[in-house]
């Protein structure tokens, strides 16, 4: 008796559809690793009230900007070079805010608006977008966030928004 191999041949073939798309499915994006690699920074992964960023990109070769989506509320978390001198000469904010500034954290408030700073050591990673005016506690976990957000490579900042 004669079998077919037409099943088994099938069956391989999906197997091996499945173990190709499962896998192409985890690789992360090597020209956004390597756009983050050439800026230079040194780059961290904030995770702000349990957030983590939702997109990932290079800007202008020099700033890294990771973007937020808690539940419609867009922010933006931008990592670039310290500025030298003060964070509020340095970090660009709404003219008129009220800028204050104390031992790497910088704060600029317009309005219902917030801009905040920290610094980390040659990195200054900045939160704009913050609409704190109803919201009393964001600045404070928002600094907390930056302040311990780990230093991470470019590849495992990509594995974490994709």
């Amino acid at each position: 008796m004669h079998r077919s191999k037409g099943p088994v041949v099938a069956l391989v073939g999906v197997l091996a559809f499945l173990v190709v798309a499962v896998g192409c499915g985890q690789d992360v994006d090597s020209e956004v690793v390597a756009d983050l690699e050439r800026s230079g920074l040194a780059l961290h992964l904030p995770e702000i009230r349990g957030e983590v960023p939702v997109a990932v990109k290079l800007v202008e070769g020099s700033e890294v900007v990771l973007s937020y989506d808690d539940d419609g509320y867009v922010y933006t978390v931008s990592e670039q070079r310290a500025p030298d001198g003060a964070l509020c000469r340095g970090i660009a904010y709404e003219e008129g805010s009220d800028c204050s500034e104390s031992a790497g954290v910088m704060r600029a408030d317009f309005e219902e608006m917030s801009v905040v700073a920290v610094s980390r050591g040659d990195t200054v990673l900045v939160a704009r977008g913050l609409v704190t005016e109803a919201d009393a506690t964001l600045v404070d976990d928002v600094v907390a966030a930056l302040t311990d957000a780990p230093e991470v490579s470019a590849r495992d900042l990509v594995e974490a928004v994709s």
